[in-house]
Parts: structure tokens; sequence; C-alpha cells
């Protein structure tokens, strides 16, 4: 709060300079009159002679105090650390906000702030130190600058990789040493701090599916329930699979893809094509990098035909999960539109109605938040899984340029359940 309040009043020095004046000029005509009287009626004091008024200027933020009160009017210093930690991030977080629309908006841009924290984990419950490293990825990718130091394997596996400095002691020398960027020292990180893969106690997996995104696991799981239900899709073990992420942009997804290749079991990739229209073809490093798995032995690898996975989204199962409240535009291009960004638009605009009602939630029944922060996620783990068979099929459907009809989703779960039986 103090800082809050020094920022506060870096805003406003002009003001504060005006009040300054006017004080310091009554207030020494008030002085001065004073003094004129004590000569006059005393001029054989000798103090009269000496004594000139001297005004001395206020230190603003010392003269502001704000403090914070949680429930029951607790103070917030007396609630436990973790929470006390979790209000100065939140702190950081809102600050960086502030300056980045600042930037965005032409206006002052403030002073440059580091935000350095040590071990922002502690104190804090695993899912609450999850969301922490994924507003901290959030504020340096938006041009802030985030230090944080750590010493525990779950937090520094969530980290990219290419963000990760290994700071030790050299054993010929005994001088500290700073180390980042190479597979060598992104292995000795993971040896110290013991960050292993999921599936190394995961004994009974028969198939490792590597995709891009979390949600693009939830997007897959998904359309496996609908369709195990309908019959479309048999014998799918979800627990015999390996999800994981197969960019490799965080230490955990690092281990995980060098892992894959000394598990001994198939491997499935799928990737977005992140075509914009039909009439763009996929870029020519994706067309490769599907070449080159596709000629592993015991590998196969998928690019899909539409842009990303939320594209294989049905409208009309939008609209019916969201009691007829959210609607996309008839205008939007299901197949190639980014469809999390008009579908969080549309959600933005269907939550102005005063009898909005929506409560989502993932696969494990965890409430998500109806915000644009969270449409992926939503899309993905919660309207796809109420999509009916027909609506996955339908998205799903392709005719390609020989003619020949087929169906992706289907092709995709196919290539899973094959290694399941």
């Amino acid at each position: 709060m103090k800082l809050a309040i020094k920022s506060a009043l870096a805003n406003l020095s002009t003001e504060l300079d005006d009040i300054t004046k006017k004080v310091e000029e009554v207030a020494s005509e008030a002085a001065t009159r004073t003094l004129e009287q004590l000569r006059s009626s005393y001029p054989d004091l000798e103090l009269a002679s000496v004594l000139n008024p001297v005004f001395k200027k206020p230190s603003w933020p010392t003269v502001f105090k704000l403090d914070l009160e949680s429930d029951d009017n607790i103070p917030l210093n007396k609630r436990g650390s973790g929470v006390r930690r979790l209000v100065l991030l939140s702190f950081f977080q809102a600050e960086a906000e502030r300056a980045r629309q600042e930037r965005q908006s032409g206006g002052k841009t403030g002073v440059p702030v580091i935000y350095a924290i040590e071990e922002p984990e502690t104190s804090q419950h695993p899912d609450s130190q999850e969301r922490i490293i994924r507003a901290f990825c959030e504020m340096a990718s938006s041009g802030e600058q985030v230090i944080l130091t750590t010493h525990v394997p779950g937090l520094a596996g969530l980290l990219p990789v290419d963000s990760l400095r290994f700071v030790d002691t050299h054993a010929d020398t005994g001088h500290v040493r700073i180390r980042s960027g190479t597979p060598d020292v992104f292995s000795e990180i993971a040896e110290v701090l013991g960050v292993l893969p999921d599936a190394s106690d995961k004994p009974g997996v028969k198939v490792a599916v590597a995709v891009e995104g979390p949600t693009d696991i939830d997007a897959l799981i998904s359309f496996a329930s609908v369709l195990s239900v309908s019959g479309d899709l048999t014998d799918f073990d979800q627990s015999k699979v390996f999800w994981t992420i197969g960019g490799g942009t965080t230490l955990k997804d690092w281990v995980e893809r060098r892992y894959l290749d000394s598990l001994d079991i198939p491997q499935v990739y799928l990737f977005d094509s992140d075509r914009t229209s039909a009439a763009l073809p996929p870029a020519r490093d994706k067309e490769d990098r599907i070449a080159e798995i596709n000629s592993r032995s015991n590998c196969q690898a998928f690019l899909s035909r539409k842009r990303t996975i939320e594209n294989y989204t049905h409208p009309d199962a939008i609209s019916r999960v969201t009691g007829g409240k959210v609607n996309l535009p008839a205008t939007v291009d299901m197949d190639f539109n980014l469809i999390d960004q008009v579908f969080a638009d549309a959600l933005d605009t269907a939550k102005q109605a005063a009898d909005f009602s929506y409560y989502p939630d993932d696969h494990s029944g965890r409430r998500l938040s109806p915000t644009k922060r969270n449409a992926k996620k939503i899309i993905t783990a919660h309207i796809m899984r109420h999509m009916t068979a027909d609506e996955i099929k339908s998205r799903g459907a392709y005719t390609d340029t020989s003619g020949a009809s087929g169906n992706e989703i289907l092709e995709w779960l196919s290539a899973i359940r094959q290694h399941l039986v």
C-alpha cells in the first residue's frame, strides 16, 4: 500500500506543489506577523533579533495511511503468510496491467519496474503455485521483466526453458556460475531438482499422445468420451494414454519430450495447421515436421485441416450449452477464424444481460469462470464435452483433393485406440 500511495502521489506532483506553496505562504505570513509583534512588544528580548521563519516541506508519502482488512474486519497483517504473499503478487500483477494499458493508450510509461520474487511458492497450495507461474508468464510476455528464484521441481517444471538460469558453484574453481540455454544445462537442472516425467509412475501406459497445448488434450478427451458413449469409438481406455505437450516450451515439456523416446511405446502427434483460410497451404516447417515424425518407427503424426482444435467445435453446441445466451455471429468462419476469441467476445456481450447465467466446468468438475482468459478451456473442456456425436462427426468430416471423404477426429482417436487394445 505504501507503493500504491507513492505511485498515486507521483501523478499529483503539480497539485501537491501548489498545496505546499499555498501552505508555505500562509504559514510564513503568520510567522512574520508573529515575529513583527514580538520585536515590537519585546524589543529587548534577544530572541526577537535572531528568530526567522523556516518552512520545511512535508514528506507526502508519510502523511497518508492505508490499511487493508479482510473478511470479518480482520487486518491483512493478521492473516497467514500465504494469503499476504498472494495479495502482494496481485498488486504486482495489477501494477503491470496498469502500466501496460498506459503504454497501449500512449499515456505515461511510468518508472520501469523489475518484478523480483524470491521463492513465490512459499506457503502456497500447489494449485496456487501453478496460477502464480501462469500470471508471471503473462506479465513477461506483455513486456514486463520478472525474476524469481525457486528450489521446487514442480514450479521449475512450469517455466519456459529459454527463461531458465542455473546458478551453482563450479566444482573445480569454487566460483559461482550462471548457465543457460543448452540441453546439458536443462538435463542438469532436471536432475538436480528431480523434475520427472509424468509417465514415470504410470507403468500401464500403452501410447504417448503429444499435442501443442493443454486445451488440445481437453478437446481430445471430450471427443473420446462422447464418441465412446455413442458407440462410434470402442475400447478407448484413457488410463492407458500418456498425454503430453509436444512443443517443449517449458522444462517439464522438455523432460517429457526427451523421455518419450525411451518409453518404448508408440507415439501419436497432433499439430495445429494454423491456416487462416482454406486457400492457404500449411506452413512448410509444419509439413516437414509431420514428415519427419512419420518417418520414425512406431510414430504417427497428424496436421489438422482446420486452424486449431477450437475450430472443431459446433456453433449449435455453444448456443445449446449456454442456454441460448452465447451465439457466434452468422458470418464467422468456423474453420479458420480464431474461434476462442470470437467466443470470448460473444461471451462478453452475453454477460451484459441481466439474466445471464452460465457455469461451465472442466473434466474434473472444477468451475471455470466465464472470462476471456478461460475461453479456450471452456470450449475444449466443457462445450466440446457436451457436443453430440453427430456434431463431432460433422465438424471432423472432410473431402480431400482426390475426392475421398474421411473424418479427422475419428482418424486421430482411432490412431490412439489401435494401441490400447
